[in-house]
């Protein structure tokens, strides 16, 4: 299995490219071009594909209707140079033939998830992306780069670099929670506090095996009644809801989609349009030899 298919997170690699830039007054599209000819360069006879969030999931918000309404950190001038940049950079890889999948009340973890499984069993397949929730993913035949800290993240090695058994890392994120997300952890177990998480799946293991360990435990600690109460609330049957991406693998409407999705036909005329309409035909060519089989 020596072909691989690397599978980018597209809106996470364009945002590390973006926040970058930004303090450098370099174009956000030029350090894209700068950022995936090194992917490139590093990973040969691979296949790319490019998986982006432009809708927010129908599920995940029927669920919580609170999932993901963050504010924004960025000034409106910055959001709108993001908006515009991310669109210009979906358009980019999209024309010059490059699988790019979005849309259809999906996010892009969803496709993600499908995909790896749907194609693993032909590729050796590596998630580019600094999102944990993709670590759920890793087993033999799939592996997550991280490009901030320059490593593969993989069942070998999971455990030394996160301090977690990597067949728990979902029940730590049910417990912890996801701020990024708003998706609420037990309180006193998230944030700064994630420590007590990791305690207790050493001491007992997955969720059920610690909910039956404190069950059983007297007395009990304020904060183990607190994990107790908060699952007899539903609180982390709710965060293995939203969380757990076994549950995009299964379903066929998704699969069918990916399927349909996965063509790939390079236009190069509107490739140099999208270039010259947002005033970077200058980068065209620099695209095209570095970034472009």
């Amino acid at each position: 299995m020596s072909k691989k298919l690397l599978i980018i997170d597209g809106n996470n690699f364009y945002a590390r490219g973006f926040f970058i830039a930004k303090p450098r007054k370099i174009d956000a599209i030029q350090q894209m071009i700068t950022m995936f000819s090194g992917l490139r360069q590093r990973f040969t006879d691979t296949q790319f594909v490019f998986i982006f969030d432009t809708t927010k999931s129908k599920r995940r918000l029927e669920l919580l209707p609170s999932y993901k309404h963050r504010e924004s950190t960025m000034t409106e001038e910055d959001y709108k140079l993001f908006s515009s940049g991310l669109d210009t950079f979906i358009k980019i890889v999209k024309h010059s033939g490059y699988i790019t999948i979005f849309g259809d009340g999906y996010e892009a973890d969803d496709y993600i998830a499908c995909l790896s499984q749907m194609t693993k069993m032909r590729y050796e397949v590596i998630i580019i992306s600094t999102d944990q929730d993709m670590h759920q993913l890793i087993d033999t035949y799939v592996k997550v780069y991280d490009p901030m800290r320059g490593l593969i993240i993989t069942t070998e090695n999971y455990e030394h670099i996160f301090e977690i058994p990597l067949k728990y890392c979902l029940d730590f994120k049910c417990i912890k929670g996801d701020d990024s997300d708003k998706i609420p952890g037990i309180p006193g177990y998230g944030g700064k506090e994630a420590k007590r998480a990791r305690q207790l799946i050493y001491t007992y293991g997955n969720l059920d095996s610690i909910f039956n360990g404190l069950t059983a435990k007297i007395p009990k600690k304020k904060l183990e009644q607190q994990f107790l109460d908060s699952m007899a609330d539903g609180l982390i049957d709710l965060n293995l809801r939203l969380m757990d991406l076994r549950i995009p693998m299964k379903d066929q409407t998704l699969k069918a989609l990916i399927s349909q999705k996965s063509k790939s036909e390079a236009n190069p005329e509107l490739l140099y349009k999208t270039f010259l309409v947002t005033e970077r035909s200058h980068l065209f060519d620099v695209w095209k030899s570095e970034c472009m089989n």
